[in-house]
């Protein structure tokens, strides 16, 4: 539930999925689409390590997935949360 818009959000571990609930309270989410789609895999996937061959992630991997988590916490802080106060 999102408490502050009085909307019920399922809980979901699915980032792509929780962008889509919020399109309409933050048209401009579309912004960090692209790194939503890159964090995506370890959010959902990686919660089963049973299930996944680590030997796909490397450095380069690493790299992108940080970069993509600053950029999308820079927006939630700077434009979700400045909005919602």
């Amino acid at each position: 539930m999102c408490i502050k818009f009085d909307i019920p959000l399922k809980r979901t571990h699915d980032l792509i999925f929780i962008s889509h609930q919020l399109r309409d309270l933050f048209p401009n989410i579309v912004e960090v689409q692209e790194f939503i789609e890159i964090l995506n895999p370890y959010s959902v996937e990686t919660r089963y390590p049973g299930d996944i061959d680590f030997s796909f992630f490397n450095n380069d991997l690493a790299i992108e997935a940080v970069n993509s988590a600053e950029k999308i916490q820079y927006f939630v802080n700077n434009v979700i949360a400045t909005s919602i106060k």
